[in-house]
């Protein structure tokens, strides 16, 4: 069902800019590059520009141009890098959508998203989330926060509402400061990392089920021991288990069954000495399959 011809009512094509805008500040301490400040705003943009799709989609509304779906800079203050962006609606094309847009508080809703990612790629756990970011969205965040992590400053963000009369106010805001920006930078470039091994994962969705789980034994000075796994479309032998992702690491060690009455669904490389295949090197664990008992 498309809704859109219901906002288009006679006096909307002077609404072209949103009411609702938001406002990013670099706080810097020292000289940003102009190019890591573009690449910064275009990550931004793209983000905006996915979850307008999104949210387009869940009201099931046609647009006429998807890459009309982009922020503008609406204002530019001194003394350091501000800058409010809104949706703009020159052709007077989504003058309806803009109101809706406005109406479903999607800037807030937008910025909680953006929170979400800079959550998730600081290592939070961060509760709702659906599904782990991809590589494309953690480099959006990479690029968000280098201008601040470069001028060893702030990245903050406001939701700004504009009334008729052009007054604003601000509805909600946050802000990193340098601790948390470079905690957060770190964090992305070791996801990007850990992705980009995935993509070249020598075996794809293939079932491990493991022999020996890590643990200490005796007095605390005992030597460790290590995870043992088998992936038989692989190999027949017993081979070191190493897991690139601590989270998929959590996941094994917290999984509440029978580590060995169960099967992992994994991304793996076999690393090899001399030919011989000594260690599978997981880079992915897509899911943990409980082995089929049967009920007496």
């Amino acid at each position: 069902m498309n809704i859109l011809p219901r906002f288009r009512w006679p006096w909307y094509p002077s609404r072209v800019i949103s009411e609702s805008r938001v406002q990013i500040q670099f706080d810097v301490d020292k000289p940003v590059d102009l190019v890591e400040l573009t690449l910064a705003f275009g990550a931004l943009n793209r983000q905006y520009r996915k979850f307008v799709k999104a949210f387009v989609q869940e009201k099931d509304i046609e647009i006429p141009d998807e890459d009309s779906i982009r922020l503008f800079v609406t204002k530019i203050e001194s003394n350091c890098i501000i800058a409010e962006l809104g949706w703009v609606d020159p052709g007077t094309l989504f003058a309806g959508i803009i109101l809706l847009m406005d109406n479903y508080n999607t800037v807030h809703e937008f910025l909680k998203k953006i929170r979400e990612g800079i959550d998730y790629v600081s290592g939070k756990v961060v509760v709702g989330m659906k599904k782990e970011l991809g590589k494309k969205d953690c480099e959006d965040f990479r690029d968000l926060l280098i201008p601040a992590f470069n001028g060893a400053g702030l990245l903050g963000f406001k939701e700004l509402k504009y009334d008729a009369k052009g007054n604003v106010r601000t509805v909600s805001e946050m802000a990193y400061v340098s601790e948390d920006v470079a905690k957060a930078l770190a964090g992305a470039n070791k996801k990007i990392e850990e992705l980009e091994s995935i993509e070249a994962a020598d075996h794809q969705k293939v079932l491990m089920y493991l022999k020996s789980i890590e643990k200490k034994i005796g007095k605390p000075e005992a030597k460790r021991t290590h995870d043992y796994g088998v992936i038989e479309s692989v190999s027949k032998k017993e081979l070191r288990v190493v897991w690139l992702s601590e989270m998929d690491q959590a996941k094994v060690k917290e999984y509440r069954g029978s580590h060995f009455m169960c099967s992992f669904l994994v991304d793996a490389n076999i690393e090899t000495v001399r030919g011989e295949p000594k260690a599978i090197r997981v880079v992915r664990l897509h899911e943990i399959i409980p082995d089929d008992v049967d009920e007496k």
